[in-house]
Order: structure tokens, then C-alpha cells, then sequence
């Protein structure tokens, strides 16, 4: 076979050798399609594959170079060799340390052949001792281990990819932010600003203080966190982010409930101001808060690889790929398989942009100019600069180049990608962070000590004319008192000025650390002082009406005890007299009665029957009011285990199991304890499914509610397997005289609930309930385990 030669760009001659059989020998060193056993026999050349990697390896951005064990240069690619300002000749044969001594770097070299143990590292600082004027340069490395098959390290690939400009571009992020912090941090007003999808990205600390988080708890979580899902007045503000976001012109001036992270409620009056990405398009939300929460409450109370090279080029950070002349492709790496989520079977003979998944070529594609033009191509693909491109492909960089045969014609193009979405995500933040302070719908000022204003946004502008101030002129008097304060004191000054047109504005004046001049940031206070003044008039007549009403209403309250007391109390002498007359009848003059009239007499005494005890759950039902015990130390378990025993099976049903856990002991009425759990067992037993012995399991736990009081609760879950109920009359159950089941099937009067929840009020506690039909149901008591003097 003839021998070939390879230029560079990559060229095949040879008078055998055709572009079929160099895509072939591709495929084959890249692991793509297999070949059978006589034609890899038949594969004489692989020099020329090594030297089409190699001429893939010069393209790339990674520094490459393979060492011998003692660390002598071997090989260098293209990029290294450009980077130390050489020609790759020049390094074989000389030893690495001895051109670029490094102790802590030789120390890494020599335990990576004693271990056979990769090594990788990010950002690490290098400063090149020939090349000075390069200062501290940052470096993405890798060291990997060649091994014969015997284990035995052989040789290094060492790669590296420089990052020395975007460690450095965020390091200015940095600074450039801590620049932006200190314009607003300081600022009387809750500031904070969020992206389009709701997730913040700043929060200054008048805001963390005010709403109770850490900066490290509330960046990168949405917005919505400050929102309850309805206001005190039923407003569903579910959507209102979205709204803001979508027309933030609607919503500039906004007031709304929020909720800080202790769950209390505040009403905040925002300014929301949009800001905009270079295309005009909305990415952020700007607000601006000053608490209302007093003027609200006012209203509200008044309205309610295989080898060193390929090693190299599947473990890269950046997608590399081969297509044919015809933008096909051949072979990928596995970064490239990894953002087209395909392996390399699915996607071979795939158009490059279909690879990508998209419908059509991309503007100035990269690996269609170099097909057509025959020489390398750069560019960008963006969502900006591509319609078609979506943004969840981020943005790209790519370079391609040609490969071509000895007679010059392009037989393939070699493509190697490299994501900066991150990147312009950070020049855009850099861009974005020059329109602040200007977006700040607040004045802002910065003033020398004598009083020179260096910088004023125009609503700072707006206040100085509104102080009789003119372009040129020092600020009025009352400003200059405040800078010269701040300056001596070297401690924030706070005060309060009114213009002439009666606006209200609190200033604070801030000198930073190590700075020769005052920074002025200033709200506009005037609504919160009109909200003082009606405050305090709406607090003077809300306690007389809440005064006069409370009184009304505790008279009312023991008016219809006694009503119900009395009336229960007085249905008891009739009834008792139409049950012995009933019994005098049926014991007297049976035998005179025809078979209808002994039907009648029959109902007669079970509608008597009925009436005594739904008096008799009357009575009850008002005396958990009325007739009320002393506050004891209780002990639940013993309560429950001696209900538990009186409980005897109903007639031609199974014996019920009542299985208990531990409870504790709490301050209550013991009378009314044992008909709170008389009542909730005896129903869980009544109703029991057809078939099935009653089960009842009652557990407990301790929970620390975080009221004013701070108070400790215990929790009792009452679990059946009965019939259960439809939960769409859940509230209804525990009203008096409510019923789901047909009289004739189970029996009752509606009231046992009722008295449940009515003792569970009385000693500060809830009652709920849950349940799927069919499948039991679960109450759910909570009650204090210390009962305070104004517990009843």
C-alpha cells in the first residue's frame, strides 16, 4: 500500500485511498460502526487515523500532551504549544519540570504513576515564568494514566483549558455587585427584584429584616413565598406574580397582603418597575415596599476513551463532532451525545442541525460554510441571534473546519462546540448592573462632605426642585445639616424633611466605610403619616364598638343557654307523663286493643323513646356551657380505658377492639373528658361496617404551637374502620341535629358530635375530621396541655 500524507487542514492522498474508506477507517477508531475480522486485517493505516486525530486535537481548544513516566514531553498539540509560545517541535524529548518547575504540580505528576489514579482540578493559578506580563492565569486540568495491559502506567495525557477570563470576569461580578449592595442595602424600604419566572435574585436587608429571612434562605426561591394564596378580604393572589410580570405598567403602584416567615400577615404598598434585556423584552421585576400593615388593619377592623487521543476527546468539556461532505454525521463524542439525549446509532447520518434537534438550518451555520467554503468558520449560535434556536439549548460557540483529501476537496468537516451560555448570562448581569441606581423608583444621592452632589437618580432630582432647589446649587440647608452630621458622627443619620408641597420624605444619610462621601437615601413617608392619624381614630372607635358588641353579645349568649336549659328542662314532665300513660295502656288494656291499635301504641312509645334522649343531648349540649366542672390534672389513658370497658358489643354484632397508645395528662373538666371520648368511641362502634368487628385506634402526640402564648398541645387521633363518610359534609357533622344516616338503619340524634366540638371550644381546642366511604374515618382532637386563668 502507498504511503499517505496528511496537511494541515487534514488532507487524505493516495491513489487507493477514497473518501468511502477514510470515513471507514473514522468510524472504526471512533468506536462507530464495527467492522468484520478480514477487513480490519485489511487496515494497515493507522497512522493516518493518529494523524487525523491528531489534526482534530489541533483544532480544539484543550491543551493536550502526552509524557512518558518521567515526565518528558512526548507529544503536544497545536494549542499547547501556542500557549507557551512554541512550536510543537520543540517540546519532544525535554522534560516537563525542567522547563516549568512546579514542586506542588510534580507532586501530583509523580502520584498519578505511582497510584494509577486520575487526577482533575479547576481554576487553578498558574503564572508562566518566561511569560510575566501574563500575570496569574486559572486552568481547568486533567492527568490520566495510559496503561499497557498489564496495569503498568506508560505514559500521561495531560490536558488543560484555559478559564483565566471567566474567573476573571467573576471576580469584577463580584465586585461589581458588592458596589451595587451598598446603593440599597441601606435603604429605608424593602427592595427586592425577581425574574420573569419568580425567582429572586436580590434582597436587601431593610427586606430580610422586615420579613424575617436570611439572604442565604431566600434567594432562589420564588416570590410567591411572600404571598399568602388569599388576602384577609378573600382576594385569591395566587396569580398576581404572574400578572406583575405580565403587565407591569397594570401593576406599577400595587398594594397587597404579604406574609413573613413567621406567618404573620403585612400589607405592603409596592412600586414595581420592569427591566428590561437588550431586545426591549421584560427579564426582571424591580419592587420597592413600604409597609402599610397599620392602615390596612385600620380598614379592615372598620370593613371585615481507548487511547491516550481519544481518552482526550470523549472526556472534553466540549462537543466534538465529524460530518461527511454532505453534513452528515459520522462520529460524536459523548458531551455531544449528552446534550442531544441520543447515542450515536440514533444519530448517525443525521444533518447537523437535525442532530440539535431543530426543524431547519441555523443563520450562517458554522459546518455548512466550512463544507462550501472549504476554510475553518467561527460564530456563535444564540437565541438572539437564531429564531428558531430555543433558549433551553443555551448559546454556543462553535468552530468548524475541513477536512480534505490530497487533491484539496472537502471530504468532511469537523465541528467542536463550546457552551457560554454562563457567559453571557454574566456580561448581561455586568450590562444590568449599570441601570441601577437609575431604576430605583426612590431618590438616591451621593454628595460630597461639603455638600457637591456627585450623583442624583431623577426622582432625586424630582425632590430637590420640590425643595426649591436649582441644577448648580448646593442642596438646601436641611440636606446639608444631614451630610455634615453623617460625616462627623461616621454613623447613619436618619431624619425627616417636607417639601412645600407637603410630601413627607425620611432620609438617611450614610457615610460607607473608607469612602470620602455620603450616600442619601430617601422614602417617601407621607401616606404612612396620614395612616398614623387615621389609625389612631380608627382605634379610638373600633374598642367602643368592639366594647358595646362584646357586651351585647355575651348577654345574648347566656340568654339562649338558659332558653335551651329550660326548654329541654320543661319538655321532660309532658314526655314522662305520654310514656306512663303509654306503659298504663299496653299493661292495663292490650287485650282490648286491635292489631292496629297495639302498631300504634308500639310507635307511640319509640317516638317517646326518641324525644327523651334528644332532650336529653339538649340538655347536655347546653350545659358544656353552663353547667361546667373545674379545671383538673386529667389522665387521658385512664379516661379512655375505662370507657372502653363499660363499651359493650351492640346486639348481634361483633365485640369491639379499642386499641390505645400512651396519652398524657392535661388541665380539664374530667366530666366532660369522659363524654368527649364516650361520644367518639361509641359512634366509631355504632357505625361499623356490615360483617366487620369494630376497630378503634387511638394514638397521640406532643406539638408546640407558636401562638402568642407559645403554647404546648396535645394531639389525639381517633381512627376507625366503620362505614366512613363523604367529606363534603365534613362541617356539617358537628353541627346540632345533623344526620348522614337513615334513622332506621343507625340510630341517633345528631347531637354527639355537636357536644364534642363544643367541649373541645370550651378548653381552647379543635376538633376535625377526614374520611374516604367505606374505609373509616379519623377525628382529630387537639387540646393544651395546660389550661391558662381565662381558659372558660
Amino acid at each position: 500500500m502507498n504511503k499517505k500524507t496528511i496537511k494541515t487542514p487534514l488532507s487524505f492522498t493516495s491513489d487507493k485511498y477514497s473518501k468511502s474508506k477514510a470515513v471507514s477507517r473514522f468510524k472504526l477508531f471512533f468506536g462507530g460502526e464495527k467492522l468484520k475480522s478480514e477487513s480490519r486485517e485489511k487496515c494497515t493505516e493507522p497512522a493516518e487515523i493518529n494523524q487525523v486525530m491528531a489534526g482534530i486535537l489541533d483544532l480544539t481548544h484543550i491543551m493536550a500532551v502526552y509524557l512518558d513516566p518521567q515526565f518528558n514531553f512526548l507529544w503536544v498539540n497545536q494549542s499547547y504549544a501556542e500557549s507557551c509560545k512554541q512550536e510543537p517541535s520543540f517540546f519532544p524529548g525535554k522534560n516537563h519540570f525542567d522547563l516549568y518547575p512546579h514542586e506542588e504540580n510534580q507532586e501530583i505528576f509523580k502520584r498519578v504513576v505511582d497510584t494509577g489514579e486520575p487526577f482533575y482540578v479547576e481554576a487553578k493559578p498558574f503564572e508562566f515564568p518566561d511569560q510575566p506580563e501574563r500575570g496569574i492565569t486559572y486552568w481547568d486540568w486533567s492527568l490520566i494514566p495510559a496503561k499497557d495491559p498489564d496495569g503498568k502506567v506508560v505514559g500521561l495525557v495531560f490536558t488543560l483549558v484555559e478559564v483565566t477570563d471567566k474567573v476573571r470576569v467573576e471576580i469584577a461580578l463580584k465586585k461589581s455587585e458588592a458596589q451595587y449592595r451598598e446603593l440599597v442595602q441601606n435603604a429605608n424600604s424593602a427592595i427586592i427584584r425577581w425574574k420573569i419566572d419568580g425567582t429572586l435574585v436580590f434582597f436587601n436587608e431593610y427586606a430580610q429584616e422586615f420579613f424575617g429571612y436570611r439572604e442565604d434562605d431566600i434567594i432562589g426561591r420564588n416570590v410567591s413565598i411572600l404571598l399568602p394564596d388569599k388576602d384577609s378580604t378573600g382576594i385569591d393572589l395566587t396569580g398576581l406574580v404572574n400578572k406583575i410580570t405580565s403587565s407591569p405598567d397594570k401593576y406599577e403602584n400595587n398594594v397587597n397582603e404579604n406574609v413573613r416567615s413567621d406567618g404573620a400577615r403585612v400589607w405592603i404598598a409596592w412600586t414595581n418597575k420592569p427591566i428590561f434585556d437588550d431586545k426591549g423584552n421584560v427579564k426582571e421585576i424591580l419592587a420597592v415596599g413600604t409597609d402599610i400593615t397599620a392602615l390596612k388593619n385600620a380598614e379592615m377592623a372598620l370593613v371585615n476513551a481507548e487511547n491516550e487521543k481519544s481518552l482526550i476527546l470523549d472526556n472534553a468539556d466540549e462537543l466534538i463532532a465529524y460530518y461527511d461532505n454532505e453534513n452528515n454525521l459520522i462520529w460524536a463524542n459523548r458531551v455531544y451525545l449528552k446534550q442531544a439525549g441520543l447515542p450515536l446509532s440514533k444519530l448517525q447520518g443525521k444533518k447537523c442541525f437535525h442532530c440539535w434537534g431543530l426543524e431547519k438550518v441555523c443563520i450562517d451555520c458554522p459546518v455548512i460554510k466550512a463544507s462550501e467554503t472549504g476554510q475553518p468558520q467561527s460564530g456563535e449560535l444564540t437565541p438572539e441571534n437564531q429564531a428558531h434556536w430555543p433558549s433551553a439549548l443555551g448559546s454556543w460557540d462553535i468552530r468548524s473546519a475541513p477536512v480534505k483529501d490530497n487533491e484539496g476537496n472537502t471530504i468532511g468537516v469537523i465541528e467542536i462546540a463550546r457552551e457560554i451560555t454562563e457567559q453571557k448570562k454574566t456580561e448581561k448581569a455586568l450590562r444590568a448592573l449599570a441601570h441601577f441606581p437609575g431604576e430605583n423608583p426612590n431618590p438616591v444621592m451621593r454628595c460630597t462632605m461639603d455638600g457637591d452632589i456627585l450623583y442624583a437618580n431623577a426622582p432625586a432630582r424630582n425632590w430637590l426642585e420640590s425643595l426649591e432647589w436649582k441644577s448648580g446649587e448646593l442642596p438646601p440647608a436641611s440636606i446639608l445639616n444631614l451630610i455634615h452630621e453623617a460625616w462627623e458622627k461616621a454613623n447613619p443619620i436618619e431624619t425627616e424633611i417636607t417639601s412645600l408641597t407637603g410630601q413627607t420624605f425620611n432620609v438617611i444619610a450614610i457615610q460607607p466605610t473608607g469612602e470620602e462621601y455620603i450616600n442619601l437615601y430617601c422614602t417617601d413617608v407621607s401616606d404612612r403619616k396620614r395612616a398614623q392619624t387615621a389609625l389612631q381614630e380608627a382605634n379610638d372607635s373600633l374598642e367602643e364598638k368592639v366594647r358595646k358588641r362584646t357586651s351585647e353579645l355575651e348577654w345574648r349568649n347566656r340568654e339562649l343557654q338558659e332558653f335551651a336549659y329550660v326548654a329541654s328542662h320543661d319538655l321532660q314532665e309532658p314526655l314522662r307523663k305520654i310514656k306512663l300513660f303509654g306503659e298504663l295502656i299496653e299493661n292495663e288494656l292490650k287485650e282490648m286493643l286491635t292489631d292496629r291499635g297495639k302498631d300504634y301504641l308500639q310507635r307511640m312509645n319509640k317516638a317517646a323513646d326518641r324525644m327523651q334522649k334528644l332532650i336529653k343531648d339538649l340538655l347536655s349540649y347546653s350545659r358544656v356551657s353552663s353547667k361546667t366542672g373545674p379545671f383538673e390534672l386529667v389522665d387521658l389513658k385512664t379516661i379512655v380505658d375505662d370507657i372502653a370497658r363499660d363499651l359493650l358489643p351492640e346486639e348481634g354484632s361483633f365485640t369491639p377492639v379499642i386499641e390505645t397508645g400512651d396519652m398524657p395528662k392535661i388541665d380539664a373538666d374530667p366530666v366532660q373528658m369522659h363524654q368527649l371520648f364516650q361520644n367518639l368511641l361509641s359512634n366509631a362502634i355504632h357505625y361499623h361496617r356490615e360483617g366487620q368487628a369494630p376497630v378503634v385506634k387511638i394514638s397521640s402526640r406532643i406539638l408546640k404551637i407558636d401562638d402568642k402564648r407559645k403554647r404546648m398541645f396535645c394531639e389525639l387521633i381517633i381512627n376507625d374502620n366503620g362505614i366512613g363518610f363523604d367529606m363534603v359534609y365534613v362541617d356539617k357533622i358537628f353541627m346540632p341535629f345533623e344526620r348522614l344516616n337513615p334513622q332506621d338503619k343507625y340510630q341517633g340524634t345528631g347531637m354527639g358530635l355537636a357536644i364534642c366540638r363544643k367541649i373541645t371550644e370550651r378548653h381552647g381546642g379543635k376538633i376535625a375530621a377526614s374520611s374516604v366511604p367505606g374505609e373509616g374515618a379519623t377525628f382529630i382532637v387537639t387540646l393544651p396541655l395546660r389550661q391558662t386563668n381565662d381558659a372558660d
